[in-house]
């Protein structure tokens, strides 16, 4: 048995443009900025993580983070529901895996609100068996929490799983829980993901067949 285990933002999906504005959005209620140097520096962290840099002169409560997170979110889902569609060669890939008798889960930073919205629109869990969300582990990436817990969901041992990241925190990840990360320089530049065992320009480079032999699975 063998396994692929997803991220979601700038891998399954588009959606860079609208968690920036998103982000830009909440900043400018609370009279700050939110540059492109700091949306880079810190897509695919947890809420948490970002809004601790976006306040870093407040003393942030755990309440403050549920509901600063809940507003972003909620404008997020207002922002992105146009233009919600699948990254070029995500749906091929996704069949294609399953064809050749690929476990298929999802770990993502992203809150299970958004999952659920996203659920509805493109169908996410005909692809995905487990999906497991930032909020419903101890730590974020790039601790291994999430990507360790959605590996033994799948009944998956780690050298028989890769990950498909696009970030330097989910590369990270994805080695801290023992397993192998493919990354897509669809996010930051090929020479940020270095760390990662694999490096192409986005899914339409990579095929079931190809994964499998990577993986000697």
């Amino acid at each position: 048995m063998w396994g692929v285990l997803w991220d979601l933002d700038g891998v399954l999906i588009d959606s860079a443009q609208w968690h920036w504005a998103s982000w830009q959005w909440l900043a400018q209620q609370h009279n700050r900025t939110f540059p492109l140097e700091l949306f880079t520096e810190t897509f695919g962290l947890p809420n948490a993580a970002i809004l601790r840099r976006l306040f870093p002169d407040r003393d942030l409560t755990d309440e403050d983070i549920r509901v600063l997170s809940d507003q972003k979110e909620a404008m997020y889902r207002t922002l992105v529901r146009a233009h919600l569609t699948w990254r070029p060669g995500a749906i091929e890939l996704l069949e294609d895996l399953r064809r050749h008798g690929a476990r298929q889960g999802l770990f993502t930073s992203t809150p299970r609100s958004n999952i659920v919205f996203m659920d509805e629109i493109l169908g996410l869990s005909r692809y995905l068996e487990v999906i497991l969300t930032g909020d419903e582990v101890p730590r974020g990436k790039p601790a291994p929490d999430g990507y360790a817990a959605l590996c033994q969901r799948l009944g998956l041992i780690p050298d028989r799983a890769v990950v498909i990241e696009d970030a330097p925190a989910g590369i990270e990840a994805a080695h801290a829980a023992g397993m192998r990360c493919i990354a897509l320089a669809t996010t930051h530049p090929p020479e940020r993901l270095t760390a990662a065992d694999w490096v192409v320009r986005d899914l339409t480079d990579l095929s079931a067949r190809q994964i499998q032999v990577w993986l000697d699975v």
